[in-house]
C-alpha cells in the first residue's frame, strides 16, 4: 500500500480555491472518502488532484468530480439508469454510453452546498456503486489509460486505498456465507480443476459480467453458482482470493460425511426370490481390451487423471486408491450397429464414468457433444 495522505491533499487544495468556504471542506473530504469506499473497480479508478479540479476518473470518464472552471463547474457523480431524484440535483446522459437507450448518467450541481445533504443519501450511493461497477465495460471512454493518468500525477485507487477486497476473505467468514446460502439440493460434482473454472466464472458473472442469475437457478447448488453467490456477497476480488475461497470450500465439501443411504421401501414382509442360476445366450460385438488399456494410459499421461469427458468426475478423486485407473471406454461410433467387422483408432475411443456411459447409451443414442451441453445446461440451470 502506497503512503499516500489524501485527506491532506483535498484540504490543501480547498484552501487554495477561494470561492471554496471553510464550512463546505469536511463535507468534501466526506464525499471522497465514501466514494472511493464505493468504488466497485479501484484497479482501474484514478484519483488526482490539480490546479481548478480535484477527479475520481475510470479511463476518460468521471466518478466523482469538482471542476472549478467555468466550462462544467461545480460537482459531477456517475449514477446509473435507476438513480434517485434528488433536489439540487440535474441529470445528463454520458454521452460516451455504449447503450444509447440505457445510458449512465451525470448527477450534477452547480452548487458546491448540496454536497453534506448528498454524503447522507443511501440511494444515490447505491446508484453510485452500480454504475461504478457498468463503468469498465458500459463506456466506450472508460478503456484503461494507464499512462496518460500517471503523467497527469494521478494515483491509482487500489494503490492506497484500503479496500476490504485487498485482504483474504477468513475460513470462518467462508463458513458463515455457506451457511446462510438458501438452495433445495446440493449437486456439485466433487472439486477439481473444471469446478474451480467454473467457481471462478461464477465469481466474474456476478461481479465484472453483472449477470444477474434466475431464482430458479440457485435452487440447485453448482460449483457455478455457488461462486455467483459468493461474487454478489463480496464484491470483485483477486484471483488468488477466489481461488483460496474455491480451496476452503472443496477442502469443507470433501471432509463433509456424505449422505446415509436410507431405505425408502415400507417395512414389512415384502420380498422376493433371487439368485437362481439360469442360461442366456447372446450375440455380442468383440471388443478389444488391448486398446482400451492403450487409450486409458495415453489419457493418464497426458492429463494425469481418468477424468470423465463429459461430466469431469474422477473415481481416483473420489474413491482414492480404490479408484485409481478406473475409468469406462465408450466407443464413440456405435460398434454394436457395425455389420462386419471394422478397424478402431484410439480417437474413436472415450472415457467416461458409469452414469454418463448409460446415457450415453439410453434411446435415442447422443453424441459426446450433445451430451456434454446437456449437462452444462443441467448445472447452470
Amino acid at each position: 500500500m502506497i503512503a499516500f495522505d489524501w485527506q491532506s491533499e483535498i484540504l490543501n487544495w480547498c484552501q487554495r480555491q477561494q470561492t471554496i468556504p471553510p464550512t463546505l471542506v469536511d463535507g468534501i473530504v466526506l464525499l471522497f472518502r465514501k466514494s472511493f469506499e464505493n468504488t466497485l473497480c479501484p484497479e482501474l479508478a484514478w484519483f488526482g488532484i490539480h490546479s481548478t479540479s480535484m477527479s475520481l476518473v475510470v479511463g476518460g470518464v468521471y466518478l466523482t468530480a469538482i471542476q472549478r472552471v467555468a466550462s462544467g463547474r461545480g460537482l459531477w457523480m456517475l449514477q446509473n439508469a435507476d438513480s434517485p431524484q434528488v433536489a439540487g440535483l440535474s441529470y445528463r446522459p454520458v454521452k460516451s454510453s455504449r447503450d444509447p437507450r440505457h445510458p449512465l448518467l451525470w448527477a450534477y450541481a452547480e452548487s458546491l452546498h448540496i454536497i453534506p445533504e448528498l454524503v447522507d443519501e443511501d440511494l444515490l450511493w447505491e446508484s453510485f456503486r452500480a454504475a461504478s461497477k457498468l463503468a469498465p465495460t458500459e463506456l466506450r471512454s472508460a478503456a484503461a489509460r494507464d499512462a496518460i493518468q500517471k503523467n497527469r500525477g494521478k494515483r491509482r485507487l487500489c494503490e492506497f486505498w484500503p479496500m476490504t477486497g485487498n485482504h483474504p476473505i477468513d475460513s470462518e467468514e467462508i463458513t458463515r456465507i455457506f451457511g446462510q446460502l438458501p438452495y433445495s439440493i446440493d449437486v456439485r460434482s466433487p472439486p477439481d480443476h473444471h469446478r474451480r473454472r467454473n467457481f471462478r466464472s461464477g465469481w466474474a458473472d456476478a461481479t465484472t459480467r453483472g449477470k444477474a442469475y434466475r431464482a430458479s437457478t440457485l435452487v440447485r447448488l453448482t460449483w457455478h453458482n455457488l461462486g455467483y453467490r459468493f461474487g454478489k456477497s463480496v464484491g470483485p476480488r483477486p484471483l488468488e482470493h477466489i481461488d483460496a475461497v474455491y480451496d476452503e470450500l472443496a477442502r469443507q465439501y470433501g471432509a463433509a460425511e456424505p449422505p446415509r443411504r436410507t431405505s425408502i421401501v415400507p417395512s414389512g414382509p415384502e420380498s422376493a426370490w433371487e439368485g437362481r442360476k439360469i442360461l442366456r445366450q447372446h450375440r455380442l460385438s468383440e471388443r478389444n481390451r488391448r486398446l482400451v488399456k492403450q487409450k486409458k494410459k495415453l489419457v493418464l499421461d497426458a492429463r494425469g487423471c481418468l477424468a470423465c469427458e463429459v461430466c469431469g468426475f474422477d473415481f481416483a478423486q473420489t474413491y482414492g486408491e480404490r479408484g485409481c485407473q478406473f475409468a469406462e471406454c465408450h466407443h464413440i461410433h456405435p460398434i454394436a450397429q457395425a455389420t462386419e467387422e471394422r478397424r478402431t483408432h484410439l480417437d474413436d475411443l472415450a472415457l467416461v464414468c458409469a452414469n454418463c456411459h448409460r446415457m450415453l447409451h439410453r434411446p435415442p443414442w447422443m453424441s459426446l457433444d450433445a451430451l456434454r451441453e446437456l449437462v452444462r445446461l443441467q448445472r447452470n440451470g
